[in-house]
């Protein structure tokens, strides 16, 4: 079983910094797949049943300031 969530990435519009944070979110081990999309501004993750988004948000090293 998964969760899926999508959120709005406004004002990411490079392309690098998107796959940055795709390698981040996919290191993660609760998290199966993730894709962030800079032409439609969504980032959609796949994680494992019962992680919590900010679980999921605390994988992106840039939001922890590493």
């Amino acid at each position: 079983m998964a969760t899926t969530y999508t959120l709005h990435t406004n004002n990411l519009s490079c392309a690098s910094c998107a796959a940055k944070i795709e390698d981040d979110l996919k290191a993660s081990d609760s998290i199966m797949d993730a894709r962030v999309n800079v032409i439609n501004h969504t980032a959609t993750i796949i994680a494992d049943v019962g992680v919590a988004l900010i679980t999921v948000l605390n994988s992106i090293k840039i939001f922890r300031g590493d």
